[in-house]
């Protein structure tokens, strides 16, 4: 078997904050390439949600998108939720 590991690479200058939000818009960036119009940083009452997508073509489909940089990544990190019929 074959793994597989995306290697991002920061400039040596950059904080945590200018690493979240380098890696926030490469997340944006994927999404709307597939069609979703994004909203940034968006906030509800006691939480900020990084970015929502809304599918330009599937009117019912949104995805909630929290974005962490993590060297390691499990299975755990991961959610996905099918859109409502």
């Amino acid at each position: 078997m074959i793994k597989k590991k995306v290697v991002i690479l920061y400039d040596e200058q950059f904080d945590n904050l200018k690493k979240g939000e380098f890696f926030e818009g490469l997340i944006s960036d994927i999404f709307y390439s597939q069609r979703y119009h994004i909203s940034e940083r968006v906030n509800f009452t006691g939480m900020e949600i990084d970015l929502i997508a809304n599918h330009k073509d599937r009117i019912n489909e949104k995805i909630y998108i929290e974005c962490k940089a993590r060297d390691n990544l499990s299975s755990t990190c991961l959610l996905y939720t099918s859109p409502s019929p």
